[in-house]
């Protein structure tokens, strides 16, 4: 079993609602804030690159498909949340943000 990133396209964002949403901005932040939407009037184009295992075995795919099948009828059973239904081993590599051109 080998580990790949694989990208995922997961939506677009406001500039203006990306900034209005910052937490803990220091005190000179203002300037840059401004910088911003003046530079990404259009927003931002969000997707994100998530690391997971690729089963190149038959093996390797059984063992996993089992793995799954017991996850999912613990989250239909009521014993876990719907978080169950996420590959165990998926994660989150990075988080990207593109400036969009136009809307």
């Amino acid at each position: 079993m080998k580990r790949e990133i694989f990208p995922e396209y997961l939506g677009d964002v406001d500039t203006e609602y990306l900034l209005q949403n910052l937490t803990n901005t220091n005190g000179t932040a203002r300037a840059n804030i401004d910088c911003v939407r003046e530079m990404f009037p259009h927003g931002f184009t969000v997707s994100g690159e998530f690391e997971c295992s690729v089963f190149e075995t038959e093996t390797e795919r059984n063992e996993y498909r089992e793995a799954s099948e017991r996850r999912l009828r613990k989250a239909t059973d009521g014993g876990e949340q719907l978080a169950a239904l996420v590959p165990a081993d998926k994660m989150l590599a990075r988080l990207i943000l593109e400036p969009k051109t136009s809307r």
